[in-house]
């Protein structure tokens, strides 16, 4: 559930926020993020005192927020996307579902309303002729972004004990 919120996360709040205050709230959710992280590594550096079950007591905290996530979703579940809903053809589910929560001055783009449905798409086509800077660019950003995150900040707790 936890790994949804992370991946889905960012494309559902931008979809779903009007202009001028998705940027904002994308800052937000970036420092949530990170001081989630900072609160597991500082659990993981302090929690001591099980002997050779340490590790498995750390392992097994995760499970305490992940099923909050759980919960959470379960009561409060999700709305589909109505880009996706749109891209699918169902343009009115898409605008009913936009009226309810939104209110029913709101719609959905024109551009899904001019698409043409689409049939299977191969994910090669991210490095064609056509995409292939915008992959390059894109996936260097999530790297440089991700990489701080898990690949170097996963040996604070060594570092911070000496």
């Amino acid at each position: 559930m936890m790994a949804i919120d992370y991946t889905a996360g960012n494309a559902l709040l931008t979809e779903w926020l009007p202009k001028g205050e998705d940027s904002k709230r994308q800052s937000h959710l970036l420092i949530y993020w990170v001081l989630g992280f900072i609160v597991s590594y500082l659990t993981g550096a302090y929690l001591e005192g099980y002997g050779q079950h340490t590790w498995q007591i750390i392992l097994a905290t995760g499970a305490i927020p992940a099923l909050l996530t759980a919960l959470f979703h379960s009561f409060f579940p999700l709305p589909p996307s109505p880009g996706w809903l749109a891209s699918k053809g169902k343009i009115k589910a898409a605008n009913r579902l936009i009226g309810r929560i939104l209110g029913h001055k709101w719609g959905i783009s024109r551009h899904f309303k001019r698409s043409k449905k689409q049939g299977q798409v191969s994910w090669t086509i991210l490095f064609s002729k056509k995409h292939i800077r915008s992959t390059l660019i894109g996936g260097s950003f999530y790297a440089c972004q991700t990489f701080a995150f898990f690949g170097i900040s996963i040996f604070l707790p060594i570092c911070y004990r000496g």
